[in-house]
């Protein structure tokens, strides 16, 4: 699970605090100073943060609206893996927010290559969350990804992995055997019994996983 928390200080004896016990683990993610900016913008690519900015203040930062751009759609997708759409409804951006601006219906289908060159770039920092939210507005498989971007947030919720560590390709194949959300929630496996799926860093999990598959499939 992935929760925000304020200070140890502010929470110390209030109903929020939380109160850890034997097998529980608590991983602190390096803080994240930059926003990324992707789709229908003149440059994809990552920028710093900077407290008080809006979306356009962003946008103006990486170069621009592109013409194409569908401005009323923008969304962003939060640190914590929870998503606002519309521009009307974006308030602020925060740190390690991906701010997503599609392209208008009309040409929507020629957006997929611009996606893909962006992951391709930035890939070995992105989460896998931010790649499906952006492929789901692809309109030739927009079902396909949206289900893995749903299956992804499921695993978060799990406590498999946590949003910082969730590391994927820009399709979204997460890991050392590089399963997609769906094929993880079918084939992963706790191949060391510390009770996680670990298929990033674990290889004993890895291993089990693999071989969980190929058993699936008919294997021996």
């Amino acid at each position: 699970m992935v929760i925000k928390l304020a200070s140890s200080e502010k929470l110390k004896g209030t109903n929020e605090d939380i109160v850890l016990v034997d097998g529980d683990s608590l991983d602190v993610p390096e803080p994240v100073d930059s926003v990324l900016v992707l789709g229908s913008v003149r440059n994809s690519t990552s920028v710093l943060y900077s407290p008080g900015a809006n979306v356009d203040e962003y946008v103006n930062r990486v170069g621009g609206y592109s013409k194409e751009a569908d401005k009323k759609e923008i969304h962003i997708v939060r640190a914590d893996g929870s998503a606002t759409a519309g521009f009307s409804n974006i308030r602020t951006v925060e740190a390690g927010d991906t701010i997503i601006v599609p392209r208008s219906e009309e040409s929507k289908i020629r957006w997929l290559p611009t996606i893909r060159d962006g992951f391709s770039i930035f890939g070995s920092t992105l989460g896998t969350v931010a790649s499906l939210a952006t492929l789901a507005w692809d309109p030739r498989r927009s079902s396909f990804f949206r289900g893995e971007l749903f299956d992804a947030l499921e695993i978060l919720n799990l406590g498999d992995i946590d949003l910082a560590h969730m590391k994927g390709s820009w399709a979204g194949a997460m890991g050392q055997c590089q399963f997609i959300p769906t094929s993880f929630l079918a084939y992963a496996a706790d191949g060391d019994g510390d009770g996680r799926m670990d298929i990033w860093t674990n290889k004993a999990d890895v291993f089990a996983s693999i071989v969980n598959y190929l058993r699936s499939v008919g294997w021996r």
